[in-house]
């Protein structure tokens, strides 16, 4: 059964209310007319007709009080008169016959006029509303009304949801809204295809020409125009057979084409090549479906993707593209964007019932800039700012929800996992603990240290340039004295990822490709992770490390060449001309040059070794412009007695911290110490020999000694008998004290 419509309903009742409200015995057609030009639709048709409705409506209050009768009872409630019962009778009937689902205000209104001898259709016709007159208004409504559905149903009508607030205010795009604006004021070629990166706001843009539209700041040839943003997937969604997708676009062309005044947006339109065929080759698929449309220049069409898409799909379809104006949507400088989070700062602030202090909006974006690499501004410091109200309103333990700068600090750390931040004092005292922290781990390289701390220091406090990596160094020296354990201490200490290529495996020309990708034309190209090379692939999911390349000297010249780019402009390209940035990575390279040559003995009287042939070897095998690029060339000492103890005393003590849920502990003294250099210590090999040695006769016995009796619970000291093997002796508490 058919019902009234909201607005309809809200008429009958009103009505009602009316005539009871002020003791009326019947509910007359009047007191239907007087709420029925309220309903949305009567008053568009009666504002389309230039009807004083204000004027209508005192005329039919003056009626109804002259002519309306009384209940005598008071409690007695209206009754409809028959031609009230007629009028609502035919007027349902009619929107049967016309297929609707429910009755409208127009209908009632078109069964009025069929009333014969009634002051309100008197009236309307002294207006010069006729039934013929409502029903072509009607029959236009209806089909405009039938437009609007088809199109709501495969796109989002972004004109209307910046008239009802639905949108937030663009703003820092006002150059790329204005270009937008001359492109499609244009005679011919009005139809624009924006490219830019992910994230830089190329939706935003349009939805800051609904705005304008919408506010009446566009030209007169733009004025009164709708936006539509066409929902591929919608439009694709339910297609069983070929044909539909096709049919279901050409249908919501020619709606566009009727409108005249619509303009449609195509978001990630690198998606419509192929779409609904399976083939990106196809030459049935959505853009060409487009393109008589554009010829014609009968709709404006604003597509928007991003560079990769654009020249994977678009920049080798010639004819779709001269259809198009090009427009590039740069990344914003950080001053715009801090301009859009101070306009986004209310929004924010009321959906997550936060303060946000400028200072946090600030650091949102120069730190998003910094530190995040693998997005843009302004949807990364977006993110950022939004990321951190959000754990502070979900923080029940903390009833503070102002935004300060460390917090927006606090949230990078954890997106990013990098502990240094050195953007104030606090954090360059970081810095310095960072150093205390190498020292304890690396023994008798205080001065490389020290050198490469200060380097680290300077890139951290903005000083250094922006453009390079963190850091760049050459560690020499021979081998076993810690180059490659001050590297993982560095990674460890500043809270970043070690990423480590061993150099020996990269000895052949062509193995370039593996760290950058594979050449065109090659197997392996274009095909993911394997394509793209294993050091575009590390350093893309973790960008903020320490990059280790390990025994440099060993790999092929080619791999030092593609170290340039990266020393000096801080990204690599990958050999699919992805670009990926190195400026949050530490770059060390490690050499064992000239180390050999230093430990042979010179010819003659004097000293036993030769010195400076480091240096030497190191100039004849890097070319000047791959050490000019260096931060600098760190030389790290051989290890002295002090540095060897030190280290047989880490060893002691981590493995001592292996015994710790068995509750051993180990000692040694110092007759055992001075064995274990004198048996292991070679000057030339460094401390490698010293943890071989320590492991096979410490670790080993002492295995031995566990599995045949129990030492759980103990405290054994390490000690040497006459055949140069040790045994490990109970200690009690006493004994320790006494000793």
């Amino acid at each position: 059964m058919i019902e009234p419509d909201k607005s309809l309903s809200q008429v009958i009742k009103l009505s009602r209310e009316y005539a009871s409200t002020h003791g009326h015995e019947y509910i007359t057609l009047e007191h239907v007319l007087l709420f029925l030009i309220e309903s949305p639709d009567v008053r568009s048709y009666l504002d389309s007709k230039k009807i004083d409705i204000d004027t209508l409506r005192e005329d039919i209050v003056v009626h109804i009080d002259k002519s309306a009768t009384f209940n005598e009872e008071q409690d007695a409630q209206p009754k409809r008169t028959h031609s009230v019962d007629r009028v609502l009778s035919r007027g349902f009937a009619q929107a049967v016959f016309q297929g609707k689902q429910k009755a409208t205000g127009l209908d009632i209104l078109l069964s009025v006029m069929y009333e014969k001898n009634n002051w309100a259709t008197f009236r309307l016709r002294k207006l010069e509303v006729t039934k013929e007159d409502v029903d072509q208004y009607q029959q236009k409504t209806s089909q405009d009304q039938g437009i609007l559905e088809g199109l709501e149903e495969f796109c989002d009508n972004l004109t209307a949801r910046a008239e009802q607030g639905k949108l937030e205010l663009v703003i820092g795009r006002e150059q790329e809204i204005d270009d937008l604006t001359h492109i499609m004021a244009r005679k011919t070629k009005n139809n624009v295809i924006m490219i830019g990166d992910p994230g830089v706001g190329k939706t935003a843009v349009v939805e800051g020409l609904a705005h304008i539209i919408v506010s009446d700041c566009v030209p007169d040839t733009l004025r009164d125009h709708t936006v539509w943003s066409l929902d591929i997937g919608a439009l694709m969604a339910g297609t069983k057979y070929r044909g539909d997708l096709e049919q279901r676009l050409k249908k919501i062309l020619a709606t566009l084409e009727q409108q005249k005044n619509a303009i449609l947006f195509i978001d990630e339109a690198h998606m419509i090549h192929g779409a609904g065929t399976g083939s990106k080759d196809s030459s049935m698929d959505l853009g060409n479906l487009l393109k008589p449309a554009l010829g014609r220049g009968t709709i404006k069409v604003i597509a928007s993707t991003t560079w990769e898409e654009f020249r994977k799909s678009f920049e080798k379809d010639r004819a779709l593209m001269r259809r198009f104006h090009r427009l590039t949507v740069d990344e914003p400088s950080e001053e715009v964007c801090l301009e859009i989070l101070q306009g986004l700062k209310g929004s924010f602030e009321t959906f997550h019932s936060v303060t946000v202090s400028d200072t946090a909006l600030e650091l949102a974006v120069r730190l998003s800039k910094k530190y995040i690499n693998d997005r843009k501004l302004p949807d990364k410091a977006i993110d950022l700012l939004d990321a951190t109200c959000t754990r502070v309103k979900l923080d029940v333990d903390n009833s503070d929800k102002f935004i300060t700068g460390e917090k927006i600090k606090q949230e990078l750390i954890r997106v990013t996992g990098i502990k240094v931040i050195a953007e104030d004092e606090e954090s360059n005292i970081d810095l310095v603990s960072v150093e205390k922290q190498i020292l304890k781990q690396v023994y008798g390289q205080d001065h490389a240290v020290k050198k490469i701390v200060d380097r680290i220091i300077l890139a951290k406090s903005g000083l250094a340039r922006e453009n390079k990596p963190i850091a760049q160094f050459l560690f020499a020296g021979p081998t076993g004295v810690g180059k490659t354990e001050t590297a993982r201490q560095i990674a460890d200490s500043m809270g970043l990822q070690l990423i480590k290529f061993d150099m020996s495996e990269y000895q052949e020309k062509h193995s370039v490709s593996k760290l950058i990708g594979a050449p065109p034309g090659y197997v392996g190209f274009s095909d993911g992770d394997i394509g793209s090379g294993v050091l575009i692939n590390e350093v893309e999911k973790k960008p903020n490390s320490v990059l280790l390349l390990d025994e440099i000297e060993k790999a092929h010249p080619d791999v030092s060449n593609i170290l340039l780019q990266i020393m000096d402009d801080g990204y690599v390209t990958a050999s699919n001309g992805k670009k990926i940035s190195m400026r949050n990575v530490i770059l060390i390279l490690t050499t064992n040059l000239g180390s050999w040559d230093n430990e042979r003995n010179a010819i003659g009287f004097g000293s036993n070794e030769k010195s400076g042939e480091d240096d030497r070897a190191i100039q004849n095998f890097f070319s000047p412009e791959f050490r000019n690029r260096l931060d600098a060339i760190i030389k790290f000492n051989k290890l002295t007695t002090d540095s060897i103890i030190s280290i047989i005393d880490k060893n002691i003590d981590q493995l001592n911290s292996k015994l710790v849920s068995k509750g051993i502990r180990l000692l040694a003294n110092d007759i055992v110490i001075d064995w274990i250099i004198e048996k292991s210590y070679d000057p030339k090999m460094g401390a490698r020999p010293i943890q071989r040695y320590i492991e096979e006769h410490i670790s080993l016995p002492l295995s031995r000694a566990m599995l045949l009796s129990d030492l759980t619970n103990k405290t054994l000291e390490i000690k040497l008998q006459e055949d140069n093997t040790v045994i490990f002796e109970p200690v009690t508490i006493d004994e320790l004290q006494h000793n």
